[in-house]
């Protein structure tokens, strides 16, 4: 493609050039450059060489971007192979329209009883890269059950960049029920803008979280992406009771070790996976 680009435009200059040549007479006969054809044929060639090349430059830009535009309203159905509705067209445009995404997530659950339910700490830590040309706003936020006992112990950013630094504890983050549910919980970090940082190694963000949930004994959680992620590993720290069984209830999770899975699929925004735990029958607690 980017050859057939050069091509073009190297044609299109040769084009201009050899016209404008045309249009060029010696003031005097003996000149350095003496025209051997009919001076008015010449003449009329170039201009049409000069018109030539300015319409297929206009023309070019032209046609390019209502392709462009074209395709892009109709690739769905190509795609699918049938019409697809409106509101799935949209809903489609918007989850390939991704600038901001997540990095090399890696989750670690650790489970420990308490009393009859057990309780669930949580770490994620995970890479944000800025795929667009300008800054975009981020803020790390948490959305859980009033009813799970939720305590947001830590919300980090690690950062080349100082402004976007930050390391909030359980007293520094702004937390509670929300105000237009009182049965959802949620905690926010610091908004901080993210720069372009796709083709940037030296702009780095490093964003990491800790939290806590009390849960029945056989239940389980759901983790949901608010962005899209690429590279996902969760991984069981910890000691866990010996009688309290772990496992990634997903298909698309590949275990690679002892209490260890990978999700070599991305996961776009508002996709889940759950994970599962229970007491072995006859189990002895610790």
């Amino acid at each position: 493609m980017v050859r057939n680009s050069k091509s073009f435009v190297l044609t299109i200059l040769a084009m201009f050039a050899v016209g404008a040549l045309c249009l060029w007479q010696p003031s005097e006969p003996g000149g350095p450059f003496v025209l051997r054809w009919p001076s008015e044929l010449v003449t009329r060639f170039g201009e049409a060489l000069i018109i030539a090349s300015v319409l297929a430059v206009t023309v070019e830009l032209y046609t390019k971007k209502r392709m462009l535009r074209e395709v892009v309203q109709d690739v769905f159905q190509y795609i699918a192979g049938h019409p697809l509705p409106d509101q799935l067209k949209d809903r489609i445009k918007k989850l390939v329209r991704t600038d901001l995404i997540r990095k090399d997530l890696k989750i670690r659950y650790d489970f420990a009883y308490n009393g009859d339910r057990v309780l669930v700490t949580v770490e994620a830590e995970f890479r944000l890269e800025n795929l667009s040309s300008s800054e975009i706003p981020y803020q790390q936020r948490f959305e859980m059950e009033v009813g799970d006992a939720p305590r947001v112990l830590r919300m980090r950013c690690v950062s080349s960049e100082r402004n976007a630094s930050y390391d909030l504890d359980e007293g520094d983050i702004e937390m509670g029920p929300d105000p237009s549910d009182v049965r959802q919980f949620f905690a926010e970090g610091r908004k901080i803008k993210i720069r372009p940082n796709l083709s940037n190694p030296a702009i780095s963000y490093v964003v990491m979280s800790k939290y806590q949930c009390s849960f029945p004994v056989d239940y389980s959680d759901v983790f949901s992406f608010i962005l899209p992620t690429v590279g996902t590993t969760v991984m069981e720290v910890g000691a866990a009771p010996e009688d309290l069984e772990v496992l990634v209830s997903d298909f698309r999770a590949k275990p690679v070790a002892e209490k260890r899975w990978e999700f070599s699929e991305a996961f776009t925004r508002s996709e889940c996976f759950r994970i599962r735990w229970y007491r072995r029958p006859g189990g002895n607690r610790i």
